[in-house]
């Protein structure tokens, strides 16, 4: 039986513009990462959780960072990124170090054991990314680089600032009718 004949809404349509097709795709992929990053820190034996493991990265990838300025690099709330780091300098692999411009300051700095677990689950994750992209050629690969780098800027350009109490900075978008035939025009070039 279909739900309109048992009295219930009707299963909404998919949408088959580009667009809506992008937002299912990615709506699958999301799924699809969060159960790989599940099962991946589940055995990593590391005692930590994805989000503590975020903000080791982001820590090894900035240097010597203040908690508010990881806070809004991670794009994470200040006590959430203070959970993790008081479990990250629990475990050893953080330290709080003053901060030579301002004593009164502490900068957090990835110890020998947090760049060890850095190195180690990159490279898990990178050989995980060679087997899915083996059959593909190098040229596919950099597209999808490229345009998933140029998807990721725009879509971080309408996040909200840090600190901010507005929803979403105004951005100008273009109009998802562009995406409904392929146009010739030099505006819609990609970047």
């Amino acid at each position: 039986m279909l739900p309109q004949e048992i009295g219930g809404p009707a299963a909404p349509a998919e949408d088959a513009t580009p667009v809506g097709e992008l937002s299912q795709e990615l709506s699958r992929h999301a799924r699809i990462l969060h159960m790989l990053k599940s099962r991946m820190f589940a055995v990593s034996g590391y005692g930590l959780d994805h989000g503590a493991l975020s903000v080791l990265f982001q820590i090894v990838k900035s240097g010597p960072i203040r908690q508010g300025e990881l806070a809004d690099c991670a794009m994470l709330d200040p006590s959430t990124v203070s959970r993790h780091v008081a479990l990250l300098v629990r475990q050893g692999m953080v330290e709080r170090r003053a901060d030579p411009g301002d004593g009164r300051a502490v900068r957090l700095v990835a110890t020998a054991k947090g760049f060890d677990v850095h190195t180690q689950v990159m490279g898990r994750r990178d050989a995980m990314f060679r087997g899915v992209l083996a059959g593909w050629p190098a040229e596919n690969v950099r597209d999808l680089t490229r345009l998933l780098r140029r998807f990721n800027d725009d879509f971080e350009a309408c996040r909200p600032q840090p600190r901010s109490t507005a929803a979403f900075t105004t951005i100008t978008t273009r109009s998802t009718e562009q995406f409904a035939e392929p146009s010739t025009t030099a505006d819609h070039e990609e970047r």
